[in-house]
This record gives structure tokens, sequence and C-alpha cells, in this order.
């Protein structure tokens, strides 16, 4: 809910002290009986149950409450000034069946977490008690009910397909440990003697070069609006009062600027404000920009008639247990997001949406949303409560979302048609009229410019074929199929895809757990590895099948008698399988489209699916991931027969022209072959070479017609432009084994200069998925391979020193026993 009002007087509930209190389910059955009941605690609102108790009594204890078994109340008392008839109770969203009391008088019932509520309330005066109550959840789960067209085993009781909720911490392959209980948005209370804003939405569409501009405001307050006029930058335009609580207008905009994802241009923004008889509030910022979904047998998008190669991830709240989150904390993850070469975030189908926050800070850093409906894998009742509740809960979506350029793809639900037809249902039976009827219907009119799809994977003969439609794609993952499936599944679109249980690095992992040794055994560990709810074996299970295929070590003998290595074997592996799957995906004669990785970040500490782990810290699998998906990159293919192929990426608004060189050394470290081209890169393309084009000659450089022993082992290619500036180094192991550790194989200088400190290290010979190590620094580079005898610089960055004086630098590689970087000489104390 957006709340606003002209004036300096705040909201009586923002900084109120307000406590909780648990009780057996329909015990109390209002809050006269409470006033005698002891063990109240201080409580965080917004916020939720398991939020507050992890607060009060620590994580261990929060995370083994039953919240879904007990009723939960939440209290405070405020002093309302006098001189004020009437007030605006407004709730942002309770989870889930909740009922709210102002000094005893019942208010509000609401049965849907996901929508806002608001009531005008009079003769509020001196001490005002606002209590609220979130009835036991289990008692409705687990009641009769119709029985559902298909079961889901997603969750244990299907009866949660009735509740508009949240399946966070219901779903236990989704390793959030406690459900939402509580609270969780904003509860304002706002006097109302003069207009309060409770409501807009700001639709936005483009006429040529015009941009169009329709708000659509609701008020609550004494007495009517004498004159409200619309401001979009320096256009100013009157409302059509259609009643005193609704104020409408639209406004033209001529040769208005255009909104780009940050893969392909800027993102201008325009402020709204509404004038409410003489005094201004803003209602937001908007952006214009055409999306337009492909439709030839596959799914792909058009951002103002530019196709973009979606590079996303999908989100997760930062904190999905009290789901309480500080703005600059969203913004940081999206940029960080942002930074890792993705353009889009996709919000999940049975998480929760998400808040104001999240979506301004993708629109000011140039990030698509593909927003999913709160659906899941569960059958979606058909009756008329429900819809009823699902239509207006999408309609305040629809709201929201309206105006933000941001958002690209909205999507009925996740698993909701895949979950049928896996379980043995005919293709299109049952009609799912939830996503095929009631959501489009509404959004028609609500979103008319945004694509929307019912659900995801979708389209083609069967939804889960990945070369038609949209795709879940774990043929490299979880179905351990070899990493060359990826050429002959002929993706089109994969909505999620690259599942692996990714390890934290060191820090991260001693800080969770102590140290390496509890990997892939100790009950802490293995609840923090992701896992299908009925099945025998984990995603942890995932990755040591790669490490075996790929790497060619047996995962268990190593753990047993070195944990570390064994956690970075792992790491590489997962770098190894995602660096080949989305190079040929972004190879232009693939014809893929987007994929959308799962997860961009860890809910709990430990080996999750993020990049990104619960403390926000880079794990191995982001850099590998950054590194393809630069604006400017090469990427290396493996063809077999046909040899090894490179694509130079050109993903800018400018023309690309340089020099194209290759090297390549063998076994013993010497370099056997070196060739170069001039090369031109149109602006928004990528150009492909066989490598032997490049080199003048035959190589077999990836040891495809097996004449004797491998004789190549390294591939480095660099592209230079005229200037000399080089835009693009690219180096590959060829043949991924992973080869046994040495001693003096990295060399390092740490240095200083004006913008911090810098690690020079050095290979003198081939050094296997380098890392650059320092306790409370972040680098800007790791996991790479380096060439013999060549140099790489990586930065520290001081924002998370712990001593930013003197960093202590830690070198290890795969085939490197860990050494330390030396001081400079220059940089001494």
């Amino acid at each position: 809910m957006t709340w606003g009002r002209p004036g300096t007087v705040p909201d009586l509930l923002a900084g109120a002290h307000w406590e909780m209190l648990a009780t057996a389910p329909g015990e109390v059955p209002g809050p006269d009986l409470l006033k005698e009941r002891s063990g109240w605690i201080p409580a965080e609102v917004p916020g939720t149950a398991a939020g507050t108790l992890r607060t009060v009594h620590g994580a261990a204890r929060a995370q083994v409450e039953d919240y879904d078994g007990q009723d939960w109340w939440w209290r405070c008392v405020v002093e309302v000034p006098a001189g004020t008839a009437r007030w605006w109770l407004g709730l942002g969203g309770v989870a889930t069946i909740a009922d709210v009391w102002v000094d005893g008088r019942h208010v509000v019932h609401s049965r849907n977490m996901f929508r806002s509520h608001g009531v005008e309330l009079a003769g509020l005066a001196g001490q005002t008690e606002v209590v609220l109550r979130c009835a036991a959840a289990t008692p409705l789960v687990v009641g009769r009910r119709p029985r559902p067209r298909w079961k889901a085993p997603l969750v244990k009781d299907q009866g949660w397909r009735y509740l508009r909720t949240s399946l966070l911490g219901r779903a236990p392959g989704w390793l959030v440990p406690s459900p939402v209980v509580g609270p969780w948005r904003d509860v304002a209370l706002l006097p109302v003697d003069r207009p309060v804003v409770v409501g807009r939405a700001l639709r936005t569409w483009l006429e040529g070069d015009c941009g169009i501009v329709e708000a659509d405001v609701s008020l609550r307050g004494a007495g009517a609006v004498s004159r409200s006029r619309i401001r979009v930058g320096d256009h100013v335009v009157a409302c059509d009062t259609r009643s005193p609580a609704r104020h409408v207008t639209r406004v033209r905009l001529p040769a208005v600027r255009r909104w780009w994802p940050h893969t392909h241009g800027e993102q201008p923004l325009y402020q709204v404000d509404i004038e409410l008889d003489g005094v201004w509030i803003t209602l937001g910022r908007v952006g214009f920009r055409t999306v337009e979904a492909a439709d030839d047998g596959g799914f792909g998008l058009r951002v103002n008639g530019v196709p973009v190669f979606v590079a996303g991830a999908c989100w997760t709240p930062l904190d999905p247990v009290s789901l309480r989150s500080d703005p600059a904390e969203v913004a940081a993850a999206v940029r960080q997001a942002r930074d890792g070469g993705f353009n889009l975030l996709r919000v999940v189908g049975g998480t929760v949406y998400e808040t104001d926050d999240f979506h301004d800070a993708c629109d000011d850093l140039g990030v698509l949303v593909w927003q999913d409906c709160m659906l899941a894998a569960l059958d979606p009742p058909e009756d008329g409560a429900f819809t009823a509740e699902l239509t207006a809960e999408v309609a305040e979506l629809a709201d929201r979302l309206a105006g933000r350029p941001s958002t690209t793809v909205v999507c009925g639900g996740d698993g909701t048609e895949q979950q049928p037809l896996l379980l043995g249902l005919p293709p299109g039976e049952p009609d799912i009229r939830a996503v095929t009827t009631t959501i489009p219907r509404l959004l028609r009119h609500r979103l008319p410019e945004v694509p929307y799809v019912t659900s995801s994977p979708t389209g083609g003969t069967l939804p889960h074929r990945p070369g038609e439609g949209i795709a879940h794609y774990f043929g490299v993952g979880a179905y351990l199929r070899p990493v060359s499936d990826v050429r002959t599944a002929g993706v089109r679109f994969a909505a999620e895809c690259l599942a692996f249980s990714v390890p934290p690095e060191e820090e991260s992992v001693e800080a969770a757990f102590g140290d390496a040794r509890v990997a892939g055994h100790d009950p802490r560990w293995k609840a923090a590895v992701p896992r299908d709810r009925t099945a025998s074996w984990d995603f942890e299970d995932v990755r040591d099948h790669y490490v075996r295929t790929v790497l060619g070590v047996d995962p268990d003998d190593v753990r047993r008698t070195d944990p570390e290595r064994y956690l970075d074997l792992g790491r590489a592996a997962v770098c190894s399988a995602m660096t080949a799957v989305l190079s040929q995906w972004r190879r232009p004669r693939d014809p893929c489209a987007g994929a959308v990785v799962l997860a961009l970040r860890d809910t709990v500490p430990g080996a999750g699916w993020g990049l990104v782990d619960a403390y926000g810290r880079p794990k191995a699998a982001w850099y590998a991931v950054r590194r393809v998906l630069a604006r400017r990159a090469i990427l290396v293919h493996d063809e077999g027969l046909n040899g090894t192929f490179l694509t130079v990426v050109n993903q800018t608004s400018a023309e690309l022209r340089g020099r194209l060189r290759v090297r390549t050394w063998g076994p013993r470290g010497g370099v056997l072959d070196e060739g170069h081209m001039e090369m031109r890169v149109p602006a928004g393309e990528s150009v492909e070479v066989d490598a032997d084009v490049l080199i003048g000659r035959f190589t077999d450089l990836n040891h495809a017609y097996r004449f004797g022993s491998r004789s190549r082992e390294v591939l480095q290619a660099v592209f230079v432009t005229a200037d000399g500036h080089t835009v693009a180094d690219h180096v590959a192991v060829l043949g991924e084994e992973a080869r046994p550790p040495r001693a003096g194989v990295l060399r390092g200088v740490l240095r200083r200069d004006a913008r911090g400190w810098t690690v020079d290290v050095t290979a003198d010979e081939l050094a296997q998925w380098v890392v650059v190590s320092a306790r409370g620094y972040r680098t800007d580079d790791a996991w790479f391979h380096m060439a013999p005898g060549t140099t790489r610089s990586v930065r520290l960055d001081a924002d998370m020193a712990t001593d930013p004086r003197l960093p202590l630098v830690r070198l290890r590689a795969l085939n490197a026993y860990a050494t330390s970087a030396a001081l400079d000489e220059g940089d001494g104390p």
C-alpha cells in the first residue's frame, strides 16, 4: 500500500513499542482476555513472529517453534493527540488469517497475506490500543477439503493451496527455516484531517516519441479538495475529480527519453507529483520503454524494439525469516546482481511480492523484473472465494508495478502447469483457470503493456521440454547430464537453470560452521543443502557428480583426507559447468534467448543454490558467471571434431574494432601456437571464429582426434583495440581435469596506490582456478585460470576490511599449494 500526506504530521505507529504473544489455537477469542496474560515479548513491526523470536531468543530457538500451530498476537498502545476527528489505519500485509482490533473494536479481517487493507476510524483519543491476531493455519490446512486435481510434492499438506500465503518455511527444499506469520508489511495510523493518499496507479505507454502518463490516485480525508493537479517533469495537468476520493488525469510528454536495461543503455526516470490544494506530494517515478515477447516457438524479449539476451537470476528476500530489509541493503543486493552481469531478476511464485524499495532499485539500476504471481506447483482452487482473493491481490500488484519500466514479464506462477504434467496428466488438462483466465483477464486492463506468460515453464507440446517455449533446464545439474547436453537440448529460454549446491568461500564457511571438516556429512551443513522433499539425493550429490565427471576426481576420497580441497573441487566443478552452459547460450548460433539462474542468493548460511552466500559475499560461481556475462567478452567452445571456436561478444552501443590474438601452451609450459586477426564486431552483436583459422593450421586444441597424448594445455585469447586497450582477456584450460597441487606455481606481491591495495599475481606455470583472498576484504576477481609466465592484478575492496592498513593475502589454485603474497618493499610500515 502507498500512503502519503501533505504536511509533517507523522504516522503514530512509526516507532511504536509493539509486543508479541503466542496462545493455543482458539484459546483467546479476542483482545479483552489478553490483559492478564503474561509472556509478552518486545516485537518487530513490520516483521514476523520468527523474526521477533530470533531477535529475542536467538536463531536456534526461533527455528523450532510451531508457528502455524498457534495463534499469534501483537499489540501496542499509542497516545492519540486531541483535535483530530478521523484517522486512517493502513495495513500493508498481514500473514495470514488476520484480525485487527482498535480499542477493543474489531475493524479488519483478512485471509490473504498479499493484500493491503485500510479503514477510517473515528473517536480515537488519548491512550489507544491496536491489537493484531494471526490465527493458527494448521487447523485450516489439515481440515477436510475437496481433493486437488493433482498433488504437489513441494509441500506435505495440499491444504496450503487454499490459503493465500507464502510457501517460504513450508516447502522444505527452499531452505527457509520458519514460515511467514505476522504483520510483515507496514502498519500505519495517519490523521486524515487533511487528504491522505492511500493508493495510486501510474500507468505509462508510448505513442511514437511521446510518453503518456495516466495517474489514478485514491484519497482519504476530511472535506473535498478544491484543486488537484498532476506534475510530470515540467508538465502540469489538472485532475478529473471523479469523486472526492478519486482523482484521475493523463499527461502527455513530447520527445521522452527511453529507459533501457543496463546492458543496453541509460535509465531516465520522471518524477510524478500530485498537488492537493497547493501542497505537492510525490507519488513516485516512471519510465518509458516498450516490451515485446517473441512468439517464434520459443521465448525472448525485445525492449524498445531491440532483442535482449536475458541474463537473469531468481531473487529471494534478503532476510526470509523476518522479511525486514533496509532500502540501502536492497539496493546494494540489486547492484551486486547488476555488477555480476545480470540484467533481470525473477521474483519467484510461492515466495513473496517484493517491496517498493526493490522495484525502485531495479528502475534505477537498469535491471529487468520478471514478476511471478504467488502461485506455485499446487492446484489453485476454482471456488469463488479463492478467485476473488486472487483477483484483488493481482489487481493491487498491477497498480504497484504500473509505470515501472523495469517490469518486463508477469507470470502466472512457478511450476503450475508443469506439475500435473510430470504426474502423468495429459497436456493441457486440467484447464488451470487461475493462470489461463483469471490473471490474464485482469492484466489486460491493468498492465496491457507488459507481456504475460501463464506459468513457468510453459509452451510447446509438453511444457517441460526445453526445445520449445519457456523451460526449466536442469539437464546440466539435477538430471546429471553431461555438459555437452546443452548443445543438443536446444533450449529456447530457461526461466530456471543451473541449480547446484555451491559452497561459500572459506571466510563464510568458518563464520557459519567453524571449518571445512563439516562439509558433506555434518547435520548443520546438510540442513543448508537444497533438496527435493521426496528425493533420496540432494544437490550436493549433484555437485559431486560433476567433480567426478568434469574434474576427474573422486570427491569422497578427497573429503576424507582434505576437506578444504574437497570444497575447492566442488567450487571449480560448478564454475566449469556454468561457464560452459552460459557460453553456449550466449553464442550467436545458439537458439537460446535467455537464462535465469537458480538462484542469486542463499537463504541460509551454507552451500545453497545461490551465487552469493547468505552474508552477501560472492561465491566462486559468481565470478565465473560474471566473466561470461560481461558486455565485452571472449567465450570458448569445444565443438568436438569441428574444433575449438571463439566468440567475441560486444553487448555495447559502440562498434568494437581491433585485433583478436591467441596463444597456446603445451604441457611443459612453452608457447606452441600464436595467431591473430583484425576484427570488427558491430554494436550489440557477436562474431564467432574458428581458433585453427586464427592460428593458421590444424592444432587439435580440444584433443578430439586422440592422436597420442594431449598436446595443448592452455589457450589465451585477447582482444586489443587499435589504441592498445585490452577489452577482453580469456584463459581456458584445454581439458578440465584437476591437476594435483604443486609448490612454486604462484607468486604474489601486495602493493598500495591511491585507490587502495592491489595484489599482482604471477603464475610460473599453468594455474588452474586461482583464488586471491584476504580476510575482511573482497576481491574484484577470483576463480580464474592463468597461463604460464603471465601476471594478473587483483584489487582488494576495503569496504569490508577489518584492518585496512595491511591485508594478509593468501593465494591458492586447484593445482597450487596456498602461499602468501609478499609486501612490496615500498609499501612497508
